[in-house]
């Protein structure tokens, strides 16, 4: 066995002996540097054998061309990420999620109030009062979200925030559930009757039921919980409990509705004739389907949120009946009939049951895992399909950023063809004088406006 260095071969025998004189030498004639570009051009650290054990003082300097008989180690650091590097990524990037949401709110704010395009139907007071409160969960958010996620954790050093800092969350969580409830009924009213949408004591109703109705509650449920008074349950709390289940309700009823509507759709789009002023076009059915996906991301994006209130009140207030009424026993696979003959599983130690429930729970431990991220991303998912799915806010974005270019002039009415597929009036020569809504005949050339008549050109006529 040999060993070489610098292309000069020493016999094995003599290596451990003069070892201390080679790690001197070497030290000497090689600067760190070509330490340093040795071992980053070693291939030696991929055919180096772990169970070979290895003079003590051996150290970088002794690496040089070694056959394959004799190794020497060749000390290898990975630098992982430690957790403080993790949660300030994590933090990063929610704060840069954060600025973004909040650019979309105030866009989303701006183009509700002075849009040339908007009208007034109940949406529009949705997605304005979901933007304003959207604003409030953003800075709550940065401050009281998950530990690891919250880019700016502990600004907000009001006490009585931070007492009720579950509620306030709570709070601006059930603002789009709360609204989407009269958002459907909206829709499938106007779906039926598209004349209504110009009618201002309908706009008026659903105004009222957006903005101030819907608000005076949830501010009322909210500041209860500093009012001395024994509640049954948190008024917040209990708002968002009963307001998320009628809003899961609600997207159920308006999937069947859109099936319904669409039958209507093709009546419409197969019947013959010019299309009524006002009347149900295939633009109404479009607006009714896009409705649907902009409910339902909503819907999964706070499902999970919903157990944060769902959990303690079915634990304080449901824990007995459903303990006493076997629906656990049904879950867990238990209580059930009796197993064919031949079949291992009973009632109780698992089977297709216990799989179901394994899955469920699978599901809900990546839901609350996920949760951070949902919270914080529904802001501006919430603009995004309000910009895709909303008719009226589609043409207002190309109308803004195309000056004008796209979608000119004001918003027509709604479900209205477009002007060029209206048939047009009969115009008259005079259009000043309106008689009982009706337009004058026209009007013939009078006298000042026929040919001049030359006296040179009458004939003579003579008498005899």
């Amino acid at each position: 066995m040999s060993v070489i260095y610098d292309g000069s071969q020493i016999e094995s025998s003599s290596v451990k002996p003069n070892l201390d004189n080679i790690t001197t030498s070497l030290a000497q004639q090689l600067s760190t540097t070509t330490i340093a570009s040795i071992i980053s051009n070693s291939t030696l650290i991929t055919t180096l054998s772990p169970k070979t054990n290895y003079p003590s003082n051996t150290t970088a300097a002794h690496i040089g061309t070694v056959s394959n008989t004799t190794h020497y180690p060749l000390p290898v650091h990975f630098n992982m990420p430690d957790e403080d590097t993790v949660k300030n990524a994590d933090q990063t990037a929610a704060g840069l999620i954060t600025c973004v949401s909040a650019c979309f709110l105030i866009l989303m704010i701006l183009m509700t109030l002075f849009g040339q395009r908007m009208k007034r139907v109940g949406i529009r007071w949705h997605v304005l009062n979901c933007s304003v409160w959207g604003l409030l969960h953003l800075a709550h958010n940065a401050s009281f979200g998950d530990t690891s996620k919250a880019p700016w954790p502990g600004y907000i050093k009001d006490q009585q925030w931070v007492e009720a800092a579950k509620q306030v969350e709570c709070f601006t969580r059930s603002v789009f559930p709360a609204g989407m409830i009269f958002v459907y009924i909206e829709q499938m009213i106007l779906t039926c009757s598209p004349r209504l949408a110009d009618r201002f004591c309908f706009n008026f109703i659903f105004a009222l039921l957006l903005l101030p109705f819907q608000n005076i509650i949830m501010l009322f449920c909210l500041y209860a919980h500093w009012i001395d008074y024994q509640w049954w349950y948190e008024p917040i709390d209990f708002f968002n409990i009963v307001t998320f289940p009628l809003f899961i309700l609600m997207s159920m009823v308006y999937l069947l509705f859109c099936f319904f509507g669409s039958c209507c759709c093709c009546y419409t789009a197969t019947r013959r004739g010019p299309p009524k002023e006002g009347g149900k076009t295939l633009g109404t059915f479009t607006d009714m389907w896009l409705l649907l996906p902009y409910g339902w991301v909503g819907t999964y994006l706070y499902s999970p949120s919903f157990s944060l209130t769902m959990i303690p009140f079915t634990v304080d207030k449901l824990f007995d009946f459903i303990m006493n009424s076997g629906l656990m026993d049904i879950i867990m696979g238990g209580g059930g009939t009796n197993p064919d003959p031949g079949v291992t599983d009973t009632p109780g130690t698992g089977g297709e049951e216990a799989d179901w429930m394994s899955l469920m729970l699978n599901v809900s431990t990546m839901s609350l895992n996920a949760l951070p991220w949902f919270m914080l991303t529904f802001p501006i998912v919430h603009c995004v399909m309000a910009l895709v799915c909303i008719r009226m806010y589609r043409e207002q974005f190309f109308f803004m950023f195309t000056c004008g270019r796209v979608y000119e002039g004001n918003a027509r009415s709604y479900g209205a063809q477009s002007q060029k597929n209206q048939p047009q009036p009969i115009q008259w020569a005079n259009t000043t004088i309106r008689t009982e809504d009706k337009y004058p005949p026209p009007t013939y050339p009078t006298a000042t406006m026929q040919q001049p008549i030359h006296i040179e050109n009458i004939p003579t006529i003579t008498m005899s």
